[in-house]
């Protein structure tokens, strides 16, 4: 009796061990690495099929996603300072509003040091690169 208590110990014991994997930065979710201000590179804006056009962005100019119930997104790009909502849907899917538009996000690249994703928004392709 002794000896099937102990097996049922170990397995649970084991189970428990192998179910409770920690978080690295491949397995946090878009949210959690997103959070916060992120200095704005370049953004490659396309118009219905034409030519992208970039504009890069000097250190001062930054998007930064609060932490908050609120969801509040700050972007400075130039003198404009601007605010939004942004709300992280499944896998790398977003959304940002902002301006009076609702753009339809997917991260292309997320590291500590890179956040770089696609917004969509009517005919209006934005691709945008940050950096820490």
């Amino acid at each position: 009796m002794k000896k099937q208590l102990f097996l049922a110990f170990a397995l649970l014991f084991a189970v428990a061990v192998v179910g409770c994997k920690k978080q690295n930065e491949a397995t946090k979710p878009l949210r959690t690495k997103a959070i916060g201000r992120w200095e704005a590179v370049k953004i490659e804006t396309t118009i219905g099929g034409a030519a992208p056009v970039t504009v890069t962005y000097t250190s001062s100019d930054y998007y930064d996603f609060k932490d908050g119930e609120e969801d509040i997104l700050e972007r400075k790009l130039g003198a404009a300072v601007q605010s939004g909502n942004y709300v992280f849907l499944s896998g790398n899917n977003f959304n940002i509003t902002i301006d009076g538009k609702t753009y339809n996000c997917v991260a292309n690249t997320i590291t500590a040091n890179q956040f770089d994703f696609t917004a969509k928004e009517g005919t209006t392709t934005l691709k945008i690169y940050l950096k820490r």
